[in-house]
């Protein structure tokens, strides 16, 4: 994938997915608006804040590398050419591959034995 366009489109999904979600999803209901402020505010404005700025530290450098290092965006509409490797969350998506095997082996498991409970009834 061209690089100008892996840089378009993670751009464009990086606002429109995480964006989203974290920004006008919230502000829909509430449009940022409290009725009363409460006593402790300030310090939690400034907990939410620093821990809001790591977050998009950390999800801007992984949308980064992709376009980086030529592998394309993160997009599901648009995947890179081959697999990314690296980064933080190398070991998370393996685990993550093998829990869902199994999950997906002990649903299959248990579907079998409702299965076999349901034809001794």
């Amino acid at each position: 994938m061209e690089r100008k366009k892996a840089a378009l489109g993670s751009a464009a999904f990086f606002m429109i997915a995480p964006g989203g979600a974290t920004g006008l999803i919230p502000w829909l209901p509430t449009r940022w608006q409290v009725e009363q402020r409460l006593p402790f505010w300030l310090p939690l404005r400034i907990t939410g804040a620093v821990a809001l700025l790591a977050a998009v530290a950390v999800l801007t450098s992984s949308f980064a590398r992709f376009v980086a290092k030529d592998f394309g965006t993160p997009t599901p509409v648009a995947p890179p050419d081959h697999l990314v490797v690296g980064g933080g969350s190398t070991d998370t998506s393996v685990a993550t591959r093998y829990d869902k095997v199994a999950a997906r082996y002990q649903s299959t498991v248990h579907i079998a034995a409702i299965d076999i409970w349901l034809r001794h009834l």
